[in-house]
């Protein structure tokens, strides 16, 4: 079992998961940071690096309650406090374990595609642009439970590894 879920401020999705009730239930996850090369070097020879560039977060989601109300913070250029999306997975228990979480500020629905599936089932992609991201890594012990944690954040507003906004 693994699943993804979305909780973008007001927005209501349609999950019936107990921990994530009215979640937005994801099918896929895409994510890009891109370090561009520069063509000088810096004054030890190696590459020099720019600023990042940070793609919007992209989502395939089935249609659902959360649909037109995505649409419609699209078209009205809608920020959002936050969102969150969070990654499950069994342990070997069968018990769902949360072992990655992303967190973003100052979120923008930035595009939301719609398209007819093979299986005839029409589905969305949704991007959201952010000013600030925040990962975090819980691992999973072989025996069950959790383990150790990383987190990583960055500001796109500030341009560094912060997860503010102002």
């Amino acid at each position: 079992m693994q699943h993804a879920f979305l909780s973008i401020d007001t927005i209501k999705g349609e999950s019936k998961d107990a921990e994530h009730k009215d979640w937005i239930e994801i099918e896929s996850f895409n994510q890009d940071v891109l370090q561009p090369r520069s063509a000088t070097a810096s004054s030890a020879g190696g590459t020099t690096a720019a600023r990042v560039e940070m793609t919007p977060i992209e989502l395939n989601k089935r249609i659902d309650l959360a649909s037109t109300a995505l649409f419609q913070a699209c078209a009205n250029g809608t920020t959002f406090p936050k969102a969150r999306i969070e990654f499950m997975r069994a342990d070997k228990d069968g018990n769902a374990i949360n072992y990655y979480t992303i967190e973003l500020l100052n979120v923008l629905v930035h595009r939301v595609s719609t398209a007819l599936g093979h299986d005839g089932m029409p589905s969305e992609q949704v991007q959201l642009s952010f000013g600030a991201i925040k990962w975090s890594y819980t691992q999973q012990k072989q025996g069950g439970g959790t383990g150790g944690k990383t987190v990583a954040q960055w500001s796109n507003t500030n341009n560094k590894p912060t997860y503010t906004v102002s």
